[in-house]
């Protein structure tokens, strides 16, 4: 332990986990160094091997339950690693272990750190909360009148476009990509989560005027094709640090060319369940007793949480009238889920 004495760690809270890092990261809330409990230990470097972590590479082999993820057995249980190559310079690599615990992380040189932490608060700790057995959705979630919303939708719905033009109508960035949820008493409530947005160049133009507002990610088109990010969480605005009940969630349809309106419907909870099951983050991790537990969770998920559908037209120059048509009705929802006490007592 007294080796350990001289190595500065960082301290951050996220998806209601501490963690702690033996580097700086960025655009999640950092917090007092005197912890002395944490939930996740992260340790970054520039090689694996410089890592000290404890599985060689003639350990791993192919997950037969995903076939893009390695996985090496070990007396202690099931190391992940989850690897993004561009070429042998540009890399990072992600290991965690059986417990979820601890992450170990090798950056190449000339690998983009903003894009490595994209992948560490997306994926990978969505892995971690996985094997922590919290449910995750795969969603942005934005704070109205103290209260979340969740917009859901396939790959390229334009959840984070929607998002960054919901902030623009007066909401605030609570979660991009990884909404952890709680289920306690009476109610589901959503933990706070990475503070930024990724946007590719024609909406944060569409957006904000311009992208020159916007960090670069990675120049590879295979992880976020010409995607960069906007972090907000030095935003001006005080974002809660505490879970916030979950009064909606939005379903973004795929956009269409002829419509020129936007229109919201209610969905039957039988009809929102499977939209929350093909949203779930990492499913494939699930073992099938996990499986229905799960289903259960998403059930009463369903029919707690009212689920909206969103059909919109295929134009980003409508991401005004969007976005204020979803604040309308979001907070026409909370108005009355503030006057049914049963619902948030």
């Amino acid at each position: 332990m007294s080796s350990l004495e001289h190595i500065k760690y960082y301290f951050y809270k996220v998806y209601g986990l501490t963690l702690r890092s033996n580097q700086s990261l960025m655009n999640v809330l950092e917090i007092s160094p005197s912890v002395d409990v944490w939930d996740v230990s992260i340790h970054l470097s520039r090689t694996l091997e410089e890592s000290s972590m404890p599985i060689s590479r003639s350990a791993w082999q192919i997950s037969p339950k995903h076939p893009g993820v390695p996985i090496a057995t070990h007396e202690k249980g099931i190391y992940l690693l989850l690897q993004y190559i561009l070429n042998e310079f540009a890399y990072a690599e992600f290991v965690i272990n059986p417990s979820g615990d601890q992450i170990w992380i090798a950056v190449g040189k000339e690998a983009n750190l903003r894009g490595v932490l994209s992948l560490l608060f997306g994926v990978v700790l969505g892995c971690v909360l996985r094997i922590r057995s919290i449910t995750c959705l795969h969603a942005s979630v934005v704070i109205i009148k103290n209260m979340a919303i969740a917009l859901l939708g396939a790959e390229g719905a334009g959840k984070s476009t929607t998002t960054a033009a919901l902030l623009q109508c007066g909401g605030q960035l609570f979660a991009e990509d990884v909404a952890a949820l709680v289920e306690q008493k009476q109610q589901f409530l959503v933990q706070p989560g990475y503070q930024a947005i990724r946007l590719n160049e024609d909406a944060a133009t569409q957006l904000y005027g311009s992208s020159e507002c916007l960090q670069l990610i990675t120049s590879n088109p295979d992880i976020w094709p010409t995607k960069k990010e906007l972090c907000l969480l030095k935003n001006e605005k005080l974002v809660p640090e505490s879970p916030v009940p979950l009064a909606a969630i939005y379903i973004l349809e795929e956009r269409c060319a002829n419509r020129t309106t936007v229109e919201i419907q209610a969905t039957p909870p039988i009809t929102g369940l499977f939209n929350l099951v093909r949203n779930t983050y990492a499913s494939w991790m699930l073992e099938e007793e996990d499986k229905r537990i799960e289903f259960e969770l998403l059930g009463r998920l369903a029919a707690k949480v009212p689920l909206k559908k969103v059909y919109r037209p295929d134009n980003l120059s409508m991401l005004p009238q969007i976005s204020q048509a979803i604040i309308e009705d979001a907070k026409a929802t909370i108005f009355l889920l503030e006057n049914e006490p049963t619902k948030f007592s």
